[in-house]
């Protein structure tokens, strides 16, 4: 037994890394990746296509041109197609290269080929993949919208003109927010999460909710208070210039935020 099962057994103990794979699962990185390749199959194969073209035109034009002069490395377009997509794939190793003059200019022109082929896969790639994370962020950012009180009951029109301006900032515990004398213009909205309030009239805390900042409660143009987060928050900002513009523009938003304004500077 030993001689026909000459191979080391332990080679097999390699497989446990198979159950690496299963951790993918659990990316949503990977996942959209995976969408993202699925999306643009038809795309990717027709670049596929063109890169197989490509092979096989450049390595025939060199074996016509170096054929004599390097039979060893050229003698057939079979042979010459391993320089050509070592070529098209700027890998270019070194061990085939060109000599005729003729060769020398196909091999130019395969080169700057090869840089318009290879991009093309990567712009289409990284553009769905781009996308698919927009799309993803903004169904999760319309959920977490949708449950806080500023938001609630809004028509949809004011939801997407609000989640095209807004800003999200993560914060870590204990990290500082804001400090005395910072500038407070921007209006904050604390998603998940608990902010400490400290000031010359006492402490308090902020939760998931509440707001900050612009026409809010501690808000001005200056901070009076050191603002820290006590757990992993996630705050929703609107800057200056984005917030007076929807006020202007959703009289329905404006009214709810002056009366969550007004409650929250009351309790």
């Amino acid at each position: 037994i030993a001689h026909i099962f000459s191979v080391d057994l332990q080679v097999l103990t390699l497989l446990r890394l198979v159950r690496f794979f299963k951790l993918l699962r659990y990316s949503t990185g990977i996942i959209s990746l995976a969408d993202a390749l699925w999306t643009e199959r038809h795309t990717l194969i027709a670049c596929l296509v063109v890169l197989s073209a490509a092979v096989v035109f450049s390595s025939t034009a060199m074996y016509e041109l170096e054929a004599a002069a390097q039979p060893d490395k050229f003698g057939s377009i079979p042979a010459a197609m391993w320089w050509s997509i070592a070529t098209l794939t700027t890998v270019g190793y070194g061990d085939s290269v060109p000599v005729t003059p003729g060769g020398r200019i196909v091999a130019s022109i395969t080169m700057v080929t090869g840089l318009i082929i290879l991009a093309l896969p990567i712009a289409v790639v990284s553009n769905a993949f781009g996308e698919i994370i927009r799309k993803r962020g903004f169904v999760v950012n319309w959920g977490t919208l949708s449950r806080l009180p500023l938001f609630s009951g809004l028509d949809a029109g004011v939801m997407g003109e609000a989640l095209q301006v807004l800003a999200a900032r993560s914060y870590d515990p204990g990290n500082t927010i804001y400090r005395p004398g910072d500038a407070l213009n921007e209006l904050h909205i604390i998603a998940s999460g608990d902010v400490s309030v400290e000031g010359a009239e006492g402490r308090a805390t902020l939760s998931d909710g509440d707001l900050f900042g612009g026409p809010a409660q501690y808000g001005g143009p200056r901070s009076t208070c050191l603002m820290r987060a006590l757990s992993r928050t996630r705050i929703l900002v609107f800057s200056e210039s984005d917030l007076q513009a929807l006020l202007v523009h959703r009289p329905t938003f404006a009214a709810r935020l002056h009366m969550l304004a007004t409650r929250q500077a009351e309790s």
